[in-house]
């Protein structure tokens, strides 16, 4: 199979995990089964994805206030609208009326969270106006950070390890339909890198 949106790759993975097999490729297809099950685990835990869409992604919100809006991690925006009641969304705001903040995520890999209106904006949000903010960019992260791929690939290794009773810890079930992987399959360093980025609900 191939990986889709996992937080390491094979290659990565048989590195940390396996060194001295890295050119084995007889569990090839159950290591990729296991990574991204491994991904999408952490972004359950998390409430959170660090994979960036692959292409543009329309969205819609509802602003709570005039001035900000909150938005799930953001990477980019290509078009922005605003609803004037009828979900015409016929008001296009110039990239001069808004801003992306944090403003220095991009230098920090970090993903933007809020939009705000600049002061010299010629638009304001509709406050709490149901779907009344038209997003088009790409969710999610810039890039996989390095402590979630690190985490990925010792979950990963740890659950890797279990098919050969080589980790009592992880209770994971491996079967030819895919992998299901559990909270208990994460080992506590996997975990300490995982819960500062974990969103509070």
């Amino acid at each position: 199979m191939t990986i889709t949106n996992g937080y390491t790759t094979l290659a990565n993975f048989k590195s940390f995990a396996m060194p001295d097999r890295a050119s084995d490729a007889t569990d090839d297809a159950v290591i990729e089964s296991i990574i991204e099950a491994t991904s999408r685990e952490i972004d359950r835990q998390t409430c959170r994805r660090f994979w960036k869409d692959s292409a543009d992604v329309t969205r819609y919100f509802t602003a709570r206030a005039a001035d900000l809006l909150e938005v799930p991690d953001l990477v980019s925006v290509t078009s922005l609208a605003t609803d004037d009641g009828l979900r015409t969304y016929a008001t296009t705001w110039a990239v001069t009326d808004y801003d992306l903040m944090p403003f220095n995520a991009t230098a920090d890999n970090l993903p933007y969270r809020r939009i705000a209106i600049t002061p010299n904006g010629l638009n304001v949000f509709p406050a709490n106006r149901q779907k009344g903010v038209k997003l088009v960019g790409k969710f999610g992260w810039p890039a996989v950070p390095d402590p979630i791929e690190t985490a990925c690939k010792i979950a990963a290794k740890s659950i890797y390890h279990s098919r050969f009773g080589q980790n009592e810890n992880a209770v994971s079930t491996i079967t030819g339909g895919g992998v299901v992987v559990t909270p208990k399959d994460f080992p506590a360093e996997a975990w300490t890198m995982i819960n500062p980025y974990r969103m509070r609900r």
